[in-house]
């Protein structure tokens, strides 16, 4: 569970695409206050999202609640300090289409490359 300021990342460990980015994300992870957990190796989450749930979109947990699919990424990429992904997101989300995508993408996940050499 997150303490203080911490945001704990609930992916996919089974998911290419997932892993691929919390491997990318693992860098400065612990500085930035981000934890990365596969929901494979998540206990039950008091009053949070359930395993179903989980198992559809990214979530993140932090001082602020939880977030899920887009808003999830942004408040990832906020926190790593990489703002132009926030932004992007952040404009996406504005405009309303960062959801849908991300919907279509979470949804197709295990099907798509994940650009890692096997």
């Amino acid at each position: 569970m997150p303490t203080n300021d911490h945001l704990t990342v609930y992916y996919d460990g089974t998911c290419p695409i997932c892993t691929a980015a919390a491997d990318g994300w693992r860098e400065g992870a612990d500085e930035k206050g981000l934890v990365l957990q596969p929901l494979q190796d998540a206990r039950p989450l008091q009053g949070g999202p359930s395993l179903e749930q989980l198992e559809t979109a990214i979530h993140v947990q932090g001082p602020e609640g939880w977030l899920r699919g887009a808003r999830a990424l942004r408040a990832v990429y906020a926190r790593l300090g990489n703002r132009p992904m926030a932004l992007l997101l952040s404009l996406g989300i504005a405009i309303g289409i960062a959801e849908p995508i991300y919907a279509l993408v979470a949804r197709h996940r295990m099907h798509l490359p994940s650009g890692r050499r096997r």
